[in-house]
């Protein structure tokens, strides 16, 4: 074991919400330290991949797998396999999350929306008896987060247009300066055809000429506005910040207040880091995977689960991909510009937005992902089957796609007890999430009424949400509340049972909200960031 590091602040994680929240605190002159499990493929390393997909830069063909390890962590992805058991037989699969300085915001497709003020008291949004454990409402109401949201959106840069169906009280954004694209203006046509309400999507990207949004994979002109660009390079170069690359946080220890140090392998060295603050900002899979990795003897269920739901209410909403074939699509354009939210709520419970999505993964990288669900489906023959075509499959669907354009909703889902994120008999990471029939409906419903919407476009509706393994939106294992017996944090995302233990991923999360979460994770950082400022001493 190396010599014992010490730090007022230590952070694990480095993506929206960690980035976010160290940078405040460096900022006010905390010593702040980012443990980061994955690499900094901005800071020089000859084994970054950048501008492309990481299935892109495999040898053989096929789904990413845990022995693709290098270049998964060159591209800034999650480098091992989550084992779930949700379905009919158990399968792993690499999840398309981030790991590596700016976390799953290095991967972003920018979308830096609010939620609405509903989002807020998700329980008077849904008919009674679903079985969700849907509070009345957050401890932070909408109004205490709009100050942090206009923050959020000046330090991202955000660009875009105002929603109408949020009114006065939307965010002023500045302007993108460039004209909607002629695709994205004949959807834009469409909708209000139809009475509904599209505007400019909120980026925080700075889109220099020939910009494709880099959705999936890291930005090789550094335009796009993810926490690493923002935050963690300002952190270290201005504010004495510290990033600790290829350090893994394997558990903490602490006594029956307060924790006393983190035992982490750098480098594949053991070391100790004893610091006054500990923040785990790790995503909301590995957040509860370190809690429950920290048990012992004085908590034998794992660290601040006295309430027994660490890792419990796993959310990761229901993304379906739409491929429009609009008359402009075949000139060119994809990039995200347009969304809508005249179907966030509807008489079967509040639903979620439309947004553009952007570029699709080439069409190899598409047929190698359909052969690998197949393969793990009902018929696995079918699978072997699709290899036998896989060149003519790949050519078929990089022309097909090429020639529409892209939309996607994006559905809340609901916090169920049962959907859950655990340790195996091995201490291997595994999730255990069913779509209940409820959310099945609402689903149904979601792609009825956008079908509607479409016409007389021709489209392809290219079903996700049903997938297990799009659950780049992870979050709820860790809920904030005031009452200790039913959430894991206060309303100030510190631990119940500890004085110095924050989280400020997406765990924190009691509903998941209709849109993309990283502009609330950021902003409940900076307001955390806030209090831990006050309470701690400036």
């Amino acid at each position: 074991m190396s010599a014992i590091e010490s730090w007022d602040v230590l952070v694990v994680g480095s993506g929206m919400g960690g980035g976010t929240l160290g940078h405040a605190l460096a900022r006010a002159g905390k010593k702040v330290l980012f443990c980061e499990k994955g690499r900094n493929p901005f800071g020089g390393d000859p084994g970054a991949l950048l501008g492309r997909y990481a299935e892109t830069f495999k040898d053989k063909p096929g789904a990413l797998t845990p022995s693709d390890r290098e270049v998964l962590k060159g591209s800034g992805r999650y480098p091992a396999a989550l084992h779930d058991v949700s379905g009919r037989k158990p399968r792993d699969f690499v999840p398309f999350i981030g790991s590596g300085s700016g976390g799953s915001s290095a991967l972003y497709g920018a979308a830096l929306e609010r939620f609405f003020p509903a989002d807020f008291t998700p329980a008077a949004n849904y008919p009674a008896g679903l079985g969700a454990d849907l509070p009345d409402a957050w401890p932070v109401s909408f109004d205490e987060m709009m100050l942090f949201y206009q923050q959020a959106e000046a330090l991202y840069r955000v660009r875009g247009g105002p929603d109408p169906l949020k009114g006065e009280g939307g965010p002023a954004y500045a302007s993108l300066g460039a004209e909607l694209q002629p695709d994205n203006q004949e959807l834009w046509d469409l909708f209000e055809s139809k009475g509904l309400h599209p505007y400019r999507l909120p980026l925080a990207c700075e889109q220099l000429p020939g910009c494709s949004g880099c959705q999936g994979y890291l930005c090789p002109r550094n335009c796009k506005n993810d926490s690493a660009k923002i935050c963690l390079a300002e952190a270290v170069a201005e504010y004495g910040a510290v990033v600790w690359n290829d350090c893994e946080v394997l558990s903490l220890d602490a006594g029956q207040s307060r924790v006393h140090r983190a035992r982490c392998v750098r480098d594949g060295i053991p070391v100790e880091v004893e610091a006054d603050i500990f923040v785990l900002a790790a995503g909301a899979l590995e957040t509860p995977a370190i809690l429950l990795r920290s048990a012992s003897e004085r908590w034998p269920a794992g660290l601040a689960n006295g309430s027994g739901l660490v890792g419990k209410y796993l959310m990761r909403h229901y993304v379906d991909i739409y491929a429009i074939f609009a008359k402009s699509s075949a000139q060119g354009g994809g990039l995200k510009q347009v969304a809508f939210n005249d179907f966030y709520q509807s008489d079967q419970g509040k639903l979620g937005t439309v947004q553009s999505f952007g570029f699709l993964p080439p069409g190899e990288v598409i047929v190698d992902s359909l052969q690998d669900d197949l393969r793990n489906g009902p018929v696995p023959l079918a699978g072997d089957a699709l290899g036998l075509v896989r060149p003519l499959m790949s050519g078929f669907l990089g022309q097909l796609f090429g020639r529409a354009t892209m939309m996607a909703t994006i559905m809340e889902d609901l916090p169920y007890l049962s959907n859950r994120v655990f340790l195996g008999e091995r201490g291997e990471l595994c999730i255990d999430y069913r779509i209940q029939p409820s959310e099945m409906e609402r689903i149904r419903h979601f792609r009825k009424i956008l079908a509607k919407a479409l016409r007389p476009k021709r489209h392809l509706l290219v079903k996700q949400a049903e997938n297990n393994q799009r659950i780049a939106h992870a979050c709820g294992t860790c809920r904030f509340g005031k009452d200790p017996r039913s959430s894991v944090l206060n309303e100030n995302n510190r631990a119940h049972e500890l004085d110095n233990l924050y989280v400020v991923d997406s765990s924190f999360f009691p509903s998941s909200g209709g849109t993309n979460p990283a502009l609330t994770i950021a902003a409940n950082a900076l307001r955390v960031a806030e209090y831990i400022l006050r309470r701690h001493g400036e």
